[in-house]
């Protein structure tokens, strides 16, 4: 239900963290659709592995529908400051974890990517190019 009330609700930042919340939605319905898959090779039972596996398998589309209604929302490519690693933002995020390191990134009001924590802002020169 947890995964439902986030995916409802958009609360995520990036592709990855969509994906993953989906995925946590599709556990359960597949879990569901074997369940159901086993009951139907039962002779009482074929009555209740009808609809179980029925609507599992309606759950399962519905979530694919969603998650590729959801990916077609504008998005930009960002670096992380910190590990440099590519993630896809949706449009609006004023800020987000990344999904390699998990450190808090935000956008300054030019829209680049900077470090949430204030960290690399301290930090010194590491070549004789960066001034």
């Amino acid at each position: 239900m947890k995964a439902v009330s986030k995916v409802w609700r958009r609360d995520f930042a990036t592709i990855t963290q969509l994906e993953h919340q989906c995925y946590a939605l599709l556990k359960p319905l597949c879990i569901l659709m074997l369940v159901g898959g086993v009951m139907f090779f039962s002779t009482f039972l074929v009555w209740l592995a009808v609809p179980v596996m029925t609507l599992s398998s309606l759950g399962m589309v519905g979530v694919f529908c969603w998650m590729i209604h959801l990916q077609k929302t504008p998005t930009r490519e960002i670096r992380c400051p910190y590990c440099d690693s590519k993630a896809k933002v949706f449009a609006g995020v004023t800020a987000f974890d990344c999904d390699s390191c998990d450190r808090p990134i935000s956008f300054n009001e030019h829209g680049v990517p900077i470090a949430a924590d204030g960290s690399l802002t301290q930090s010194k020169p590491t070549s004789v190019w960066e001034v």
